[in-house]
Parts: C-alpha cells; sequence; structure tokens
C-alpha cells in the first residue's frame, strides 16, 4: 500500500486583540443592538423599516 502524504497543519492567523469592548445599546423598540454604523441610533430592523417608508 502507498502511504498517503502528511496533511499540512493549520494553523490560525493572527487577530488583532480587540483593546475595548462593544456597547450593547437599547433600540426604542426594545432590541438590543451593537452599533455597527456611524450615528447608528437605532437597530438594523428599524432602520431598514424607516428605509422602506421613506420609499
Amino acid at each position: 500500500m502507498k502511504k498517503q502524504p502528511a496533511k499540512p497543519v493549520r494553523v490560525k492567523p493572527p487577530y488583532a486583540p480587540k483593546l475595548t469592548k462593544s456597547a450593547i445599546l437599547v433600540c426604542t423598540c426594545g432590541v438590543r443592538y451593537i452599533k455597527t454604523r456611524v450615528d447608528q441610533v437605532v437597530c438594523i430592523t428599524c432602520l431598514v423599516q424607516e428605509r422602506d417608508l421613506q420609499k
């Protein structure tokens, strides 16, 4: 029997440690969310609903 070549060892890539914790905010609808956009004051669901109402 032929011996199969050894599989390469997988190494996790180095990630930059996050120095600050993300703040969990509460939306006016009561949902908790993490701020992902600049000047975001509502959750993504409310953000999308506002956008759809403007159209």
